[in-house]
């Protein structure tokens, strides 16, 4: 199958973390990506994050066609999103950061940078076909359902430094891909990418690596090489 359904997008952003609340003031930030294309939004539309009490709270955004730009002043993040794939971002991520980082007004520092691309993708074997190699792990699921187990999803990660000892979302240098069967539909690979680091170089990197990722990871080749 060619075209978008074989490929459907569900979460492509790339994401800058202050070092503190309030970095930047958003009305400059407007006037200086004007020159970008972005403006704010005529749709109406209020865009929200809900807080740990399960409040909402707004988000500033603006826009330019197919691309959106989330500010979260309170947390300090700064999102550039998309809905198409990493062809229609890709190439606006250096410009964007660029303007962003060159404001007089920002009065903080840039903590970290991270892409995260989540999709589904269709693939040419079903994602639960193959052998699963027997282990002890397979024996007890065998015993508890007396079903043959498959492999539903793998997952890959890296860190920087020894392995971590606090909760992923603290931390500032790391990487993280999965993938499995989507289970509404388990003939598409549900694949995550995420990779957050200090710089935006090895982000931008990463990021211009996720569609050949997709392609050999949604290879069962891949996996027995």
């Amino acid at each position: 199958m060619d075209g978008w359904l074989s490929q459907l997008v569900d979460a492509n952003k790339i994401t800058l973390a202050f070092s503190s609340p309030y970095p930047l003031d958003f009305e400059d930030l407007t006037r200086n990506l004007e020159g970008l294309g972005y403006s704010r939004p005529t749709d109406g539309v209020m865009r929200a994050r809900m807080s740990d009490a399960g409040q909402p709270i707004p988000l500033q955004r603006l826009c330019k066609p197919e691309l959106d730009v989330f500010y979260d002043e309170q947390k300090g993040f700064l999102s550039i999103e998309s809905g198409r794939g990493v062809d229609k971002l890709q190439d606006e991520i250096e410009p964007f950061f660029g303007k962003v980082l060159s404001l007089d007004t920002v009065v903080a520092r840039p903590k970290w940078f991270e892409a995260n691309f989540t999709c589904r993708k269709l693939g040419t074997e079903h994602p639960l076909t193959g052998p699963v190699e027997s282990t002890t792990a397979s024996k007890v699921f065998t015993d508890a359902t007396d079903l043959e187990p498959k492999d539903f999803s793998r997952s890959l990660c890296s860190f920087m430094g020894g392995l971590p000892d606090q909760p992923l979302n603290q931390i500032e240098d790391w990487a993280h891909v999965t993938v499995g069967a989507f289970v509404p539909n388990p003939r598409y690979y549900h694949m995550n990418f995420v990779c957050r680091r200090t710089s935006l170089d090895p982000v931008i990197k990463f990021y211009k690596s996720i569609p050949l990722m997709i392609e050999k990871l949604s290879n069962h080749e891949s996996w027995r090489e």
